[in-house]
């Protein structure tokens, strides 16, 4: 059952998944500590303070959120090791090994010039809402019957 799928190959790929997943999962489970605020999981648990002493109260809460950490880690490790999904990671790290990356001058030129391009978007986006926003208030039906008076 704790057999690696393939252990030689996409280590890096499947370790960043696994290390990226599991922080997220975790965070995931604490934040689940905290929202579970019923009196039922705020109760300590009966005779474990006797084990753990009165300073460590174990409550339900605690004992829920480690479970759902238990189970959430074993399944990043079943992910890992699932075929599928082990030879699309296997896969991918071996075609970016075969990319030919940019070099560091070009990339942070092409950087600048994203940048530029994305501020005078942002000012020309900024000077058209900021006209509609002005030209919101006016009376158009009157604006219009000056400029097109009807006939009949």
């Amino acid at each position: 059952m704790l057999q690696w799928y393939k252990p030689q190959q996409g280590q890096r790929f499947r370790g960043l998944i696994g290390v990226l997943m599991g922080v997220l999962s975790l965070h995931g489970c604490v934040r689940l500590h905290t929202h579970l605020t019923s009196t039922f999981f705020r109760t300590p648990i009966p005779g474990l303070d006797r084990v753990f002493g009165e300073e460590f109260v174990v409550e339900w809460r605690m004992v829920f959120a480690s479970a759902v950490a238990a189970a959430v880690l074993l399944l990043i490790y079943r992910f890992s090791n699932w075929p599928k999904a082990a030879d699309f990671l296997i896969d991918t790290e071996s075609e970016l090994k075969k990319v030919a990356w940019a070099p560091r001058n070009e990339v942070i030129g092409n950087s600048i010039v994203v940048c530029i391009t994305v501020i005078i978007l942002s000012v020309f986006i900024f000077v058209v809402d900021a006209g509609l926003l002005a030209i919101r208030g006016y009376n158009w039906d009157e604006i219009w019957r000056r400029f097109l008076p009807m006939r009949g």
